[in-house]
C-alpha cells in the first residue's frame, strides 16, 4: 500500500532534482544537438528510491516525462522517450497510459524521423499486450494506430486478432478484423465466408447484422465465382457463344444446378463479358 511517508520522500527527492537542474542551467554548456541530454536513474535505483511503491514511482516518472517532452520542439522532441517509457512500464507493467499515450507520442516522432522510431512503437505495444493480455481496449487501440497511422498493416491485423480473441471484446472488433483481413487478402475465401457466417450469428444489433450480411454476401459471391467463371468460359469455348441462362450449363453438365447467391436469388449472366452477375439487394426486417 502506498503510504504517506514514502510519497513525501519521493516528492522531496524529485523536488531536489528540480533545484539541482535549475542550478545546473546557470553553467551548462551549449548543447550542439539542441537539447540537453536526459539523465535518469537506472531501474534498480528507481526501485530502491520508491521504497517498494513501484506503481507510485512509475506514475510520477510518467507524469514528469510527459511534462519534460512537452517543452521540446516538434521534430526534435521525444528523444529518449522510448527509454523513459521502458523504465515506467518496467516499474509498473500494468500501467496502461504509458503504452497508449507513449505510442501516440512516439508515433508522431516516427513520422518526423522517417519512420525510424516505428519499431520502438511496435515494441511498446507488444510489451503492453504481453503485460496486459486481457485488455482488448489496449489491443484495439494498438491495432488502429499500427494499421492506420504507422502503416504497419500486418501488425495492426495481429493486434486486432488479439483484441478479437478476448471474450469481452465487442462485436465491432470482429467486424473490423474481417474487413481488414478481406482487404489485405490475409486469409482464404473459405475463411472469410466462415468468419462472416459467424458474425451473422453473433450480431448484437441491426448495424452489426447489416454489415455482416453485406460482407458475407460479397465473400460468398467471390467464392462462387471460382467455379462459375470457369464454367461459363468452358461453355463459351465449346459452343462459340455465351450462355443465355444457367440452365444451358446445367444441361451441358458444367454445373450441378442453377447457382443461387447468398440471398437465395439466381445469379445473372453478363452477355458482354460472359461473367456471373450478383444482384446485391439485401433486406433486413
Amino acid at each position: 500500500m502506498r503510504t504517506l511517508g514514502p510519497v513525501a520522500l519521493i516528492l522531496i527527492l524529485l523536488a531536489g532534482t528540480v533545484v539541482v537542474d535549475k542550478r545546473l542551467d546557470h553553467w551548462a554548456p551549449d548543447d550542439p544537438l539542441g537539447k540537453r541530454l536526459l539523465y535518469v536513474p537506472s531501474l534498480p535505483a528507481l526501485k530502491l528510491l520508491s521504497l517498494g511503491n513501484h506503481g507510485l514511482m512509475a506514475s510520477l516518472l510518467y507524469l514528469w516525462s510527459i511534462q519534460y517532452y512537452s517543452q521540446f520542439q516538434f521534430g526534435e522532441h521525444f528523444l529518449y522517450l522510448s527509454k523513459m517509457l521502458d523504465l515506467v512500464t518496467d516499474l509498473d507493467p500494468l500501467y496502461r497510459d504509458p503504452y497508449q499515450i507513449g505510442g501516440i507520442l512516439m508515433g508522431m516522432s516516427a513520422r518526423e524521423d522517417g519512420g525510424r522510431m516505428v519499431e520502438d512503437v511496435i515494441a511498446l505495444y507488444d510489451k503492453g499486450l504481453e503485460n496486459r493480455p486481457d485488455d482488448y481496449q489496449l489491443a484495439h487501440f494498438a491495432a488502429w494506430d499500427a494499421y492506420e497511422s504507422l502503416g504497419r498493416k500486418e501488425d495492426g491485423i495481429r493486434y486486432m486478432e488479439h483484441a478479437a480473441s478476448i471474450p469481452e471484446a465487442p462485436n465491432r472488433i470482429h467486424r473490423v478484423l474481417g474487413v481488414w483481413k478481406d482487404r489485405n487478402r490475409e486469409w482464404s475465401l473459405e475463411d472469410s465466408v466462415r468468419h462472416w457466417e459467424e458474425a451473422l450469428l453473433t450480431a448484437e444489433n441491426q448495424v452489426d447484422l447489416r454489415a455482416a450480411l453485406s460482407h458475407y454476401y460479397d465473400a460468398r459471391t467471390r467464392l462462387d465465382r471460382r467455379t462459375l467463371d470457369p464454367a461459363l468460359f468452358s461453355y463459351r469455348v465449346a459452343t462459340g457463344r455465351c450462355a443465355t441462362s444457367w440452365q444451358n450449363l446445367v444441361d451441358a453438365g458444367l454445373v450441378d444446378a442453377v447457382p443461387m447467391d447468398a440471398a437465395d436469388r439466381e445469379y445473372g449472366i453478363d452477355p458482354d463479358d460472359c461473367t456471373p452477375v450478383a444482384h446485391k439487394k439485401l433486406r433486413i426486417d
